[in-house]
């Protein structure tokens, strides 16, 4: 049964105004039309992930029957039955706490809310959600990953949301030139020298050429080399992912590339030297924006500057596809910054909702986990690798019980 409001308009919504709660799979589905239409009006290009096309791949990897797996808790605003606003939240069943985060989690990189422009953006925004906070009486809401120029910003403002995380994502303003070599003048000689450079050196090894590859059988065949390169990494520098590590996740950008059937706008680069991957980019454009979701390349290359060269063709070729922004996402690491035209703040937030929420919030959030991630990353290498490889045998013990 659907579980509907209908608000009166002395609420400051606009007359009409109904909100749902879709909690299934099959009223998602439904929505296909709806939420298409309502982001041909209102959607932002940095919304990429609150594309309908976007969370229905994520749906079919990560929402399942299975004790643990998140549950829908999305709400649906319609002004006369036209969809006006879209929360897209699931409940996450995995913990003590009863938490909601923005669907999509944790293939997202933004988390926002669909909703149409005008002077009752606010107050449905509120309605949308009290609404949530009564319907799912969760403890805690972590919206993570949300920008400062999100539809959803300046209604977290108002609610004074607890910043739990403080991040930056690196864009570069391709249309602020007519070519790459135009924009390329902008970094200094010596890096556009050594970047030559590198091709040379690169090119001892083989042919090198980039491809830029459309959903299909190849693309999806070279996901599995680029999630192993990106392992390859993480193991070399002695860091975890757990987004990386969940089998989902690879399941989930092989089928984003493995078809055009409802496409988030998915480009894959890949830098070849000969018949070896060198390196690889994976993006979705969305208006004209290309998110950058993966950038990786082969240990055997990062002395010949593999990744440099494989993004500085990737920005030339969105360049002169009509790309006006080139995203690089959070965070703002040090290789990106030397690229970018600028950085927009991205903050993780959280609401609490009882108790034992604002608790989580207070000695978790804001205290426990950024201390521990920071005497991780202040550990010598030696000690890292011994903690990952604990990590991963504990993981798999518990795989096996």
């Amino acid at each position: 049964m659907q579980r509907i409001d209908i608000l009166p308009s002395s609420a400051g919504v606009p007359p009409g105004f109904v909100l749902e709660l879709v909690s299934t799979r099959a009223q998602f589905d439904a929505l296909e039309a709806d939420w298409n239409d309502l982001f041909a009006r209102a959607g932002l290009s940095c919304q990429v992930f609150q594309t309908f096309n976007w969370n229905w791949h994520w749906a079919n990897h990560f929402l399942c029957e299975t004790s643990g797996s998140p549950r829908l808790a999305i709400v649906t605003g319609r002004i006369d039955g036209r969809l006006a606003m879209v929360w897209p939240m699931a409940v996450d069943a995995g913990s003590r706490l009863r938490s909601l985060a923005w669907m999509g989690e944790p293939v997202s990189q933004y988390g926002d809310v669909l909703v149409e422009d005008g002077p009752h953006r606010p107050a449905m925004l509120r309605a949308g959600w009290e609404f949530l906070g009564r319907r799912v009486k969760p403890d805690i809401a972590r919206l993570a990953k949300t920008r400062a120029d999100a539809a959803v910003a300046p209604f977290l403002a108002e609610l004074r949301a607890i910043s739990t995380a403080e991040l930056a994502a690196p864009f570069l303003d391709l249309k602020s030139a007519p070519t790459y070599e135009a924009y390329a003048e902008r970094y200094s000689m010596k890096a556009r020298k050594n970047r030559r450079r590198q091709f040379r050196r690169l090119e001892e090894d083989g042919p090198v050429c980039m491809r830029m590859l459309e959903p299909g059988p190849e693309a999806c065949r070279l996901m599995g080399e680029i999630f192993a390169m990106k392992q390859a990494w993480l193991d070399k520098k002695a860091l975890i992912s757990s987004a990386l590590g969940d089998a989902r996740t690879l399941a989930f950008f092989e089928a984003v590339t493995a078809t055009g059937e409802r496409s988030p706008g998915t480009r894959l680069t890949a830098l070849m030297c000969g018949d070896v991957l060198a390196a690889a980019s994976v993006g979705f454009v969305c208006c004209d924006r290309a998110a950058i979701h993966i950038i990786t390349y082969g240990p055997a290359f990062e002395k010949a500057g593999a990744g440099a060269l494989m993004l500085e063709r990737t920005i030339a070729a969105n360049l002169q596809a009509g790309v006006g922004v080139f995203d690089l996402l959070a965070p703002a690491n040090t290789y990106k910054k030397e690229w970018a035209d600028g950085v927009v703040e991205v903050n993780d937030f959280a609401v609490p909702f009882s108790l034992a929420g604002r608790a989580y919030i207070r000695g978790y959030l804001e205290f426990l986990r950024p201390n521990l991630r920071a005497a991780m990353l202040a550990m010598p290498l030696p000690a890292r690798r011994a903690i990952k490889s604990a990590v991963a045998m504990t993981k798999a013990k518990l795989g096996r019980a």
